[in-house]
């Protein structure tokens, strides 16, 4: 049981860790681009474009925040020895999510901002969930925040994905 909560987890922080990240690569390789594509960036509002550059510095922070998560599930898979330091973790991550707040998004942006901050929000009931329940690794409502901070994640992923 204890083995397939942190199965969710580690599932959670492979997709924010590795999967929120833009290429660049696709950027420069890229000879494709229609007009219509380049005249929508041209147009892009500084506001729009200050705001997709905070969201990828906080979403960097938030990546490097459940890395951290990763490295002591990865060090200590059940957590025996290393629940304060996860507990701590656990409060980093939900201090960076809850930065995105004082985002401001630009213009043809709030749906996706309001996206954003729902997924953050379920990823924050979820680490609510297993911090507050953790000495008992058995209690349901540990398994319960894991689902929560996996959904949270995919939903994140897909607002990013809709950002750019």
């Amino acid at each position: 049981m204890k083995a397939m909560k942190l199965v969710y987890l580690a599932l959670a922080l492979m997709l924010v860790g590795g999967g929120c990240e833009v290429s660049k690569d696709h950027l420069k390789d890229s000879t494709s681009l229609d007009a219509s594509d380049k005249q929508e960036t041209a147009k892009e509002s500084p506001a729009a474009k200050a705001y997709k550059t905070e969201v990828m510095d906080l979403t960097k922070e938030l990546e490097t925040s459940m890395g951290e998560m990763s490295k002591i599930i990865n060090e200590d898979s059940t957590l025996s020895t290393s629940k304060q330091r996860f507990r701590d973790a656990l409060a980093n991550v939900s201090n960076v999510t809850n930065k995105f707040n004082a985002l401001t998004p630009g213009d043809g942006q709030k749906d996706v901002h309001e996206l954003i901050l729902r997924s953050l929000k379920i990823m924050r009931d979820g680490i609510e969930d297993v911090y507050v329940y953790l000495d008992n690794m058995n209690n349901s409502e540990v398994n319960d925040g894991f689902i929560l901070i996996n959904q949270g994640s995919d939903m994140y992923m897909k607002a990013i994905k809709k950002l750019y």
